[in-house]
C-alpha cells in the first residue's frame, strides 16, 4: 500500500506538542507493516522554519519519506506544496489528512476526490466543543463552506468515543472510526530513571534528598490544561498536612508567568517547578521517577501524556473532560471533574496507596495501545475494513 500522509507540520516541529510525536510514531509503525509512506508538509514550526531540506524527500526510515516545503506565509501557505500534494495523492491508494482547518487541508481533499482517493481525515480535536469555541468565529462557516461539501469522500479518525460524538454534533452523517493513539512500550521498559537525589536535582534544582511526594505533569503550559487548577489543588493538599512537590514540564504557550505568579501567591515558590520542555530519556526518567500523574485538562481528544505516564508505571489523576475514564475500572488511576478539590482528593487517594500498588496494572493498561496493534487498525481504516 502508498499511502500519501498529508499535515500542515511533521517531525521534528515540537512547539505543535502531542501530535508531532503520534504521528511520527505511526508512520513509522505503519512502514515496519509494509506500507510505503509519502509524507508531504511544510517546514512550520511555529514562527519559525524548520532546519530541514526543503522541497526533496528526505528518507526518515525504509518506505518512509517527508517532503517538507518552504512555506512563503508563514503558518499560511507553501506554493510547492500544491504541486508536490498533488504527485503524491495521485501516486497513492489512499491519503491521512491531518487537521481540517487549513488550507492544505482543502488541497488535499480537492486532490483526494479528483483522482478518487479514499480519505482518513484526522481533526486531532480541533472539531471539540472547546477548541470551536476557541478564536474565530468563522470556523462553523469554514466547515460549512469547504469540508461539509466533501463529507461523503471522509472517513474521520477519532482517538476516542467522546470526540466521534464531538464530530457528529457538528456533522451528523459523518462517518467515523474509533483508532487511538499508540506509545512506543520498548522505549519505556528500557529507560530507568536516576536515583531519587538525582532526579531531584536534574528535574527541580533541589541538591539535597527530601522526604516528599513528587507529581508530575507534561503538557503545553496553556490554558485548556487546567494548570492553575492543578497548583491549587497542591496548595490544599499541603494545607491539609500532604508533603507533596509538584513538577511540570513542557513548553510554554503564554500561561507560565501566571502561573509562577500564582504560585508565588499561594505560597508554593518553593513546592512547584517548571522544567521545561523535555523529550526523550529525559521525559521518560521524568515520569518514572514520580509518585503520579496529574493533569486537570479542559479538553483533550485523546491525551497522549496520560498514557505515557501509565507505560512509565505511574498512576494518573485524570479530567472528565477527557477519555480517561478506564483507568478507574483498571485499577491504575482516578477519573475526576477538573476542580482543585477534586484533584487534590483523587491525587491523596493516589499517593496514600502508594504507585507501586498501580505500577503493574498501569502498565498493562498501556500495553493495549502499542504501536505495531494501533497501525494495523489505521491499515484496516485506510483499505475500507474498519
Amino acid at each position: 500500500m502508498n499511502l500519501s500522509f498529508v499535515t500542515p507540520s511533521f517531525y521534528p516541529a515540537f512547539i505543535y506538542g502531542g501530535p508531532t510525536v503520534a504521528n511520527y510514531a505511526l508512520c513509522e509503525a505503519l512502514a515496519a507493516q509494509g506500507v510505503q509512506i509519502s509524507v508531504i508538509t511544510t517546514d512550520a514550526n511555529g514562527g519559525q522554519a524548520l532546519l530541514v531540506k526543503k522541497n526533496i524527500p528526505v528518507v526518515l526510515s525504509p518506505g518512509f519519506t517527508a517532503t517538507y516545503y518552504r512555506e512563503q506565509l508563514r503558518n499560511l501557505f507553501s506554493l510547492g506544496f500544491i504541486a508536490g500534494a498533488r504527485r503524491s495523492i495521485r501516486a497513492a491508494d489512499a491519503v491521512h489528512i491531518q487537521s481540517v482547518f487549513s488550507i492544505y487541508t482543502l488541497l488535499a481533499l480537492r486532490y483526494a476526490t479528483k483522482y478518487k482517493k479514499p480519505v482518513l481525515l484526522s481533526p486531532n480535536g480541533s472539531l471539540g466543543k472547546w477548541s470551536m469555541e476557541q478564536g474565530s468565529r468563522n470556523k462553523a462557516r469554514f466547515l460549512q463552506w469547504f469540508i461539509r461539501p466533501y463529507l461523503s469522500k471522509i472517513l474521520f479518525h477519532t482517538s476516542s468515543q467522546q470526540e466521534a460524538e464531538e464530530i457528529n454534533t457538528i456533522f451528523p452523517q459523518a462517518a467515523c472510526v474509533i483508532i487511538a493513539n499508540g506509545v512506543n512500550l520498548p522505549e519505556f521498559r528500557t529507560i530507568l530513571a536516576p536515583d531519587r537525589v538525582s532526579y531531584l536535582r536534574k528535574f527541580a534544582g533541589i541538591t539535597r534528598d527530601i522526604d516528599t511526594k513528587i507529581v508530575v505533569c507534561l503538557c503545553r503550559l496553556h490554558k485548556v490544561k487546567g494548570l492553575d487548577i492543578l497548583i491549587r489543588s497542591i496548595q490544599i493538599i499541603r494545607h491539609q498536612g500532604g508533603n507533596v512537590i509538584l513538577l511540570i514540564a513542557g513548553p510554554d504557550f503564554g500561561e507560565k508567568d501566571f502561573l509562577e505568579q500564582l504560585a508565588s501567591d499561594l505560597g508554593l515558590s518553593e513546592h512547584v517547578f517548571f522544567t521545561g520542555e523535555l523529550g526523550g530519556a529525559d521525559k521518560i526518567a521524568f515520569l518514572q521517577g514520580a509518585d503520579v500523574f496529574a493533569l486537570p485538562s479542559l479538553h483533550e481528544n485523546f491525551g497522549i501524556a496520560y498514557l505515557e505516564a501509565l507505560a512509565a508505571g505511574i498512576p494518573v489523576a485524570a479530567s472528565t473532560r477527557t477519555p480517561w475514564r478506564d483507568v478507574e475500572e483498571a485499577g491504575c488511576g482516578r477519573w475526576v471533574a477538573p476542580t482543585p478539590e477534586n484533584f487534590a482528593e483523587a491525587i491523596t487517594f493516589l499517593l496514600d496507596r502508594g504507585k507501586e500498588a498501580y505500577s503493574d496494572n498501569a502498565r498493562s493498561y498501556a500495553s493495549r495501545f502499542a504501536w505495531d496493534n494501533i497501525a494495523r487498525q489505521f491499515i484496516a481504516a485506510y483499505r475500507g475494513k474498519a
